[in-house]
């Protein structure tokens, strides 16, 4: 039974939050890489091809998916979309790069609580210099949070994050449109991305 006066059950539901969420951008990226080869060949969407890419993508790991995400982004060129490739590059490159270690850190790191102050601690030896001729041994390092809603921020990043792919891939869809029946309802993409706005 869920008590919500727990900080230690509201971590644990902030923390399935941030699974949840990230289990939909894998799988959403999973769906750009598809759709993306169909926009540039329609003979992926009527043909075993399909197939055969799914189970491709589908032994992949995120990382790998992204950077595949990113060489099909490079084979779409279209005055519907200007620099196509340099949106989706950033994007992505913020999945990779800011929201996938924290994200990793969320997981596997080891949570605490005391005195209203909320600390995560990952293990791992590391040495450090902090002045010359001085060196420390850390048997591991702590990120602090003022407060269990300030742990929430990064699941509200994540959920920023999926609505930025779905918008992503509803441009996709639109441009895929575009190649058999021009000028139907456009969906551009946002002037920037409301994740990393959100971020910065």
């Amino acid at each position: 039974m869920v008590n919500n006066d727990d900080p230690y059950d509201q971590l644990a539901k902030i923390i399935g939050d941030v699974c949840i969420w990230w289990s939909a951008i894998e799988g959403i990226i999973h769906d750009l890489n598809l759709h993306q080869a169909v926009c540039i060949d329609k003979a992926f969407d009527h043909s075993k091809a399909w197939d055969v890419l799914h189970i491709t993508l589908s032994q992949m790991d995120l990382r790998l998916k992204i950077k595949s995400a990113l060489a099909l982004a490079h084979n779409i060129e279209t005055p519907l979309s200007p620099k196509y490739y340099d949106r989706v590059e950033k994007l992505l490159n913020h999945v990779d790069n800011v929201a996938r270690p924290e994200r990793n850190r969320y997981i596997h790191d080891y949570w605490s609580y005391e005195d209203g102050t909320v600390r995560r601690s990952k293990l791992g030896a590391v040495v450090r210099r902090p002045q010359a001729r001085e060196r420390t041994l850390d048997l591991w390092t702590d990120k602090s949070f003022p407060n269990i809603e300030a742990t929430r921020s990064f699941a509200t990043s994540l959920e920023l994050i999926y609505s930025d792919l779905v918008t992503l891939d509803n441009h996709l869809a639109w441009l895929c449109v575009q190649q058999v029946t021009p000028g139907s309802h456009a969906q551009p993409l946002p002037e920037e991305w409301q994740s990393l706005a959100h971020h910065g």
